[in-house]
Formats: C-alpha cells, structure tokens, sequence
C-alpha cells in the first residue's frame, strides 16, 4: 500500500492505563479502522468527509484513513489494507463489485448512483430539495422556469432533484418550459467554452425573466457565464440557483451564486453513524437513508423580485432590507407608495400571500442563516430579526417550516464561511433592533 496515498486521522498507537494505574491495549488495537473513499473536489464529497470526521471525533475509537483518489478505483485502495469498514462513492457498478468482493461492511454515500446498487446508502433528500427550489423560485414571483442537469446524469434521464423541482412546479401550476442541456452533453467538456456557448444558446430561447436550477456549482458557474456571453444580466433576466453549497465556487462566480444546501456534512455524520452499528452487528436497511435537505442560501445571483409591478417590487425590497427592524405592513404601505388594500391585492395576486406573511417569511429566511453560522441565542437571534420574544420566532418556524428553531439548527447548523451570503459567527452581543 502507498502510504502516500492515505491520510490517517486518530489517537495513533498511544497507550492508556486504568485507574489503578495497570496499563490497557494501545487504543490503536481497539480502534475501528475506516477506510473513506470520497472524491473531494466538489462541496458534496468535502461535506460528507467533514461530517465522518465530526463523527469520528465525538465516537473517540475510530481510526480513519482518507484515500485522496479512492472514490475512482476502490479495489486499488482496499487491498492490502487491513480495514473494518468503508464509506465510500460507489457511483459504477464496477465500483461496487469491488467492494463487496472485499467482503467489509460499507456505506454508500455518492450524490448519484447509476444503477441500483445493494449496498445500504445515505443520501440527502433530492426530491425534497427540488421542491424547496420550486418554491423558492415561485415565491420571488418567476413564471418561467428551466432546469440544467449534471453531468453524472445519463442524457434521456432525469435525477431526483430535476423530478422534484418539476413536479412541485407543476403542483404550483408552473410549467418547467425547457429542462437545459446535460452539463456532460453535446460539448462534453464541462469548462469548456462550447459548453458556455450551447447553454447561451439555451438561454437566450426561454421566455424571461426565467428562474433556473442548476445541479451543481459547476453547471451553475457555466450559467452565470453563458449568461455574460448571451448579455443577459444576472439575476434581473436570469436567476440562477445551484445545488451544493460551496462558499470558494460561489465567490469565484460574479455575481455570487445562491445555493440550494444538500446537507452534505449531516449525511456524512449519519454515514458514519450507520457503518458503525453496521460494525455492531446491526443489520443493514433495506431502504436507502435519505436526509432532510433544502435550506436556500441566498446570494446576488437570485436577489431579486421578478415582478412587472414597480411598486410591489418596491415593497418586497423594503421587507429584505428592513427585515431586522419591528416593521409592520403600514410600513410597507407608506414604503410602497400605495393603500393598504391595493398592496394587499397585489400580493395575493402575484405571490399568492399577504404583506404580512412575506415579512413573516423573510425574518425566519434571516433567522435560519444565523442559526446556522452564528452561536447566538434564541433569544438573541429573535431580536436580531425584529421580533420582541423567542416564542414569536418559534411560532413563526413552526408556521413557515413546520420545525422549531433548536430542531433547525440541530439539523443544519455548520462551520462559518466568510462569504457574503453568510452571517459570520461570533461571540459578540447582536445588535439591538433598530426601532
């Protein structure tokens, strides 16, 4: 085995001793050894290591050995190495037979899998998440919608997060006009400039403005640059939401993009969580375990109304920047420049919901970032977001996500990023709402 290769992460070899001073095996022996083949290049794979790691930390026995390249050659990385369990990418059926000829408990955790595989899985939720998309995309007032696929994706198919976006489309009685070219299709080469052309081309034929999920950072950077190179600006004319959340990919895309979070580092945890009683002698689920994802990260690349009516876009926009303050819909109203009624009217209209709730929506949408990239309180977070009481920030989750704040963040809360579309973490006390 090339040493080189791996990455080990553990207690090593240290020896421990009990309390009467007689001394015990190196933890080394009692450790379970596992292997990870996770492709890191994409947010996904850094997330799912990431949460086998916080795993591994917190279970204080594991001994975890990283393969850089271990996800495109599995049977390369396993012999010869004297592990207990895997976690791994099985994207190929040959990928697979290599593992299951290594006879060791594994558990499957690639994004896309071509084939259906026998071995147990934890995946995030994609359908679930392609509906999130859908409304999100319906409640800033889009029409016209499109959707690009990756290139893991066989062309004349359709992925989990493409089915769930359409049909809740459907569902909100929106059609998706165009589903866009495969990122891997006609100009193969995913960073290539044909690729930038044939998507141009893609987007100059929908109707506009168009919303547009893209599956990944990568097929979501080639629209923002498609976009450039058919002169249609982002996110006036173009939306563009990816899945993934990849701070470095978002801030390397002008404007930055927004991101549809797939909960990667929680599917890594559960991952772990599940080849280790997989190493208990638990029995394997017959089902594959799919994780809550869909939290929405919003960046420049869809901070936007796409609504004809100038005064209701002027209402929406005085809700996002004044959604830390008490405002309340007089405030929109005189805001807005209209009656109570007419602003009412138009809501309903366009959005399918009152002033009222669209403040409501916008305060959880900011609470839900500081709950997962700060520290604060409930109650500190509640009076950041212009509410008086914690309880007023619970009913509102309860109402807007059917969850409470401490069962959010529990679910979704990760390390800080120093990216615009984050609230940084601290330790300071948040500011007092501006009356």
């Amino acid at each position: 085995m090339n040493s080189r290769a791996l990455r080990f992460d553990g207690a090593g070899a240290r020896s421990a001793a009990t309390p009467d001073g007689s001394a015990v095996a190196p933890l080394a022996a009692r450790a379970r050894r596992v292997a990870v083949l996770v492709e890191t290049a994409s947010s996904w794979g850094r997330g799912v290591v990431e949460g086998i790691a916080a795993f591994a930390r917190q279970r204080g026995d594991w001994l975890v050995a990283w393969e850089l390249d271990g996800a495109s050659d599995p049977s390369r990385v396993l012999q010869g190495w004297e592990a207990d369990g895997v976690i791994a990418e099985v994207v190929h059926l040959q990928h697979e037979q290599a593992v299951v000829r290594s006879a060791l408990p594994t558990v499957n955790v690639a994004r896309m899998s071509r084939f259906a595989g026998t071995l147990p899985r934890c995946a995030a939720d994609e359908k679930m998440a392609g509906k999130s998309a859908a409304r999100y995309l319906v409640e800033r007032g889009f029409r016209y919608f499109g959707y690009c696929g990756g290139a893991s994706t066989p062309l004349g198919e359709s992925d989990g997060l493409e089915q769930g976006y359409v049909l809740e489309l459907r569902r909100c009685g929106r059609q998706c006009a165009v589903v866009g070219p495969r990122a891997g299709g006609q100009a193969g080469d995913l960073q290539g400039f044909a690729q930038q052309r044939l998507l141009a081309q893609w987007l100059r034929g929908l109707p506009k403005p168009v919303g547009v999920l893209a599956y990944d950072e990568a097929v979501g950077r080639q629209l923002i640059e498609a976009c450039k190179l058919a002169e249609l600006p982002v996110p006036q004319q173009v939306a563009v939401l990816n899945a993934g959340d990849d701070a470095w990919c978002s801030a390397l895309s002008q404007p930055p993009l927004s991101s549809l979070d797939l909960a990667s580092r929680c599917v890594g945890e559960a991952a772990a969580a599940l080849l280790d009683d997989l190493l208990g002698g638990g029995i394997p689920p017959e089902a594959p375990l799919r994780l809550h994802a869909g939290r929405i990260v919003t960046r420049q690349s869809t901070d936007t109304a796409a609504v004809e009516d100038a005064l209701l876009a002027t209402a929406v926009q005085f809700i996002r920047e004044h959604r830390c303050q008490r405002i309340r819909v007089d405030d929109v109203v005189r805001a807005a420049g209209v009656s109570r009624r007419a602003l009412e009217k138009g809501f309903r209209r366009v959005f399918g919901r009152s002033p009222a709730e669209e403040i409501r929506r916008a305060r959880v949408d900011l609470a839900a970032e500081m709950l997962c990239t700060t520290e604060w309180s409930m109650p500190e977070i509640a009076v950041a977001c212009g509410l008086e009481r914690s309880e007023m920030l619970t009913r509102a989750f309860r109402r807007e996500l059917n969850t409470t704040p401490t069962r959010f963040r529990r679910q979704h809360q990760r390390k800080p990023s120093h990216d615009a579309g984050h609230v940084e973490k601290s330790s300071r006390t948040p500011p007092p709402p501006r009356p």
